[in-house]
């Protein structure tokens, strides 16, 4: 599992997780699909925090090799019908590349 630092550049404001949910989430891109194809496997980590009753938190899928993003969404939920479907498509991307996810 990984930490999150706060950001501490100066005068950098920070985006709205809906924008980085919408990049998170755009298909795989060339470089993405490249690098993935280059490993013999794949590490999930979630990241994300049990939220508040009323409150969205962006939920991360990485890859522990390559430090990417596979998935990420904002949901009000933690519970496992909430987290499976983000499994689900990292699943389905790590399909279409054909790399297995280590288990």
């Amino acid at each position: 599992m990984f930490t999150r630092a706060e950001r501490d550049l100066p005068n950098q404001p920070r985006q709205s997780s809906s924008a980085a949910t919408t990049r998170a989430t755009a298909p795989a891109t060339s470089r993405q699909q490249k690098r993935l194809s280059e490993q013999k496997q794949v590490i999930l980590a979630l990241d994300g925090l049990q939220p508040d009753v009323g409150h969205e938190v962006l939920w991360v899928l990485c890859d522990c090799c390559s430090g990417g993003v596979l998935v990420a969404r904002s949901l009000l939920g933690a519970t496992e019908n909430d987290l499976v479907p983000l499994l689900e498509e990292a699943a389905t991307v790590c399909q279409q590349l054909n790399i297995p996810i280590a288990e």
